[in-house]
């Protein structure tokens, strides 16, 4: 008499729950990961939307109607004055201000050169005068064009209880951050 065992095809529980305890390292290593590159490509995105307000600003410059800056003058340009119809909507779902945000514009003195610097403010807010406190709120306080490139301009791109939200009134301010104490501010229209 043969008896005829069953052979089961199948895991085990001690092999299903090592599986399931692999998966979770895993995850607990991916997920973390994952949320970093997309905050820091939505930061890169952010940053490179001041720089494209910056070149509108450099080209709206080239118009001999615009006033151009001197040793005396602060050129603002808001960003609804500027030609930037595709920035409308941040990389995180909310709109740029288009009050707030601007460009900043100076002239300075080099030895006997003088070089124009360009100063992007980029706001984006859930509405446009950046009152409403959300945690969605996101902007680039003034800062020089050249720091949008370098190794720690992730750190520019700062939530909104640190956004400098009337920046573009507060005159006396503007003016310590681009250290032109005794300058006049012009802010520019269309």
């Amino acid at each position: 008499m043969v008896i005829k065992m069953n052979k089961k095809n199948g895991f085990t529980l001690i092999e299903l729950l090592a599986v399931i305890v692999i998966l979770g390292i895993i995850m607990l290593i991916a997920i973390p990961n994952v949320i970093s590159t997309l905050d820091k490509n939505k930061k890169d995105t952010m940053l490179k939307d001041a720089q494209r307000m910056v070149s509108a600003a450099e080209y709206k410059m080239t118009n001999p109607s615009v006033e151009e800056p001197n040793a005396n003058k602060i050129i603002v340009i808001a960003l609804k004055d500027l030609p930037t119809a595709s920035l409308k909507e941040s990389p995180y779902g909310v709109n740029y201000s288009q009050t707030k945000s601007f460009v900043a514009v100076t002239k300075d003195q080099e030895g006997t050169r003088f070089r124009i610097k360009y100063y992007a403010h980029l706001m984006a807010c859930t509405d446009d005068d950046c009152t409403t406190n959300s945690r969605d709120n996101r902007g680039i306080n003034l800062t020089e064009v050249d720091n949008l490139d370098t190794a720690s301009r992730f750190d520019l791109v700062i939530d909104g209880d640190t956004m400098l939200r009337d920046l573009i009134t507060n005159q006396h301010q503007l003016k310590g951050m681009v250290h032109k104490d005794e300058q006049t501010v012009i802010v520019n229209q269309k």
